[in-house]
């Protein structure tokens, strides 16, 4: 109330105080509240209106407390998982379909540039620590900045079956593959 007041008193009005309230009921809330002075009558007045948020604020808290457990799970799921952004080669390869390209593997062998090109578009988002392991990176950073650079073959060949995907509009791609680290040891993964 204080606050209120002395904001009043300097400003003329208040937007948006965030405020512990009394309801009808008895029970306290932290509300919103908007005041201005107005005069009435030549007697000024505090026309007020209090938003209650507590339900606002109990939602938020259950978003983080909710996201927070999903990042735990994200973290530290055995499986190694990727949150990646290929919207740019999405956008490539529809550009690419106005060729009317029948046999887009053989296509993509033959234009091994276009591949690099989808590859430098991808946008890792996040990975998770089993990625880390899979790939023996000893962290996000050092993976998100080796990745674009450690395009060998395997990584190459990865990166045009999911192309193939896109263009084939599959949305749950799956296949076999072989990788290799960032220490040299290759891998067969099932790629999903």
């Amino acid at each position: 109330r204080i606050e209120l007041i002395d904001q009043l008193q300097k400003h003329g009005s208040v937007t948006n105080l965030k405020a512990r309230f009394r309801k009808k009921s008895g029970k306290t809330a932290i509300g919103l509240m908007s005041a201005s002075i107005s005069d009435m009558n030549g007697v000024p007045h505090i026309l007020s209106v209090t938003r209650d948020i507590d339900d606002i604020l109990k939602t938020q808290q259950a978003l983080k407390e909710s996201q927070k457990r999903f990042q735990i799970m994200f973290e530290e799921s055995p499986i190694p998982i990727w949150e990646l952004d290929v919207s740019k080669v999405k956008i490539m390869m529809e550009e690419l379909g106005k060729d009317k390209i029948e046999d887009i593997d053989s296509y993509l062998e033959k234009h091994s540039e276009i591949v690099d090109a989808c590859i430098r578009q991808i946008k890792i988002i996040d990975i998770n620590k089993a990625v880390l392991d899979l790939y023996a990176s000893t962290s996000k950073k050092e993976f998100k900045s080796k990745f674009h650079q450690k395009a060998n073959k395997f990584a190459l060949e990865i990166c045009k079956k999911s192309i193939i995907n896109i263009w084939e509009k599959k949305t749950q791609p799956h296949f076999e593959t072989p990788i290799e680290t960032f220490a040299n040891e290759k891998k067969e993964i099932f790629l999903k």
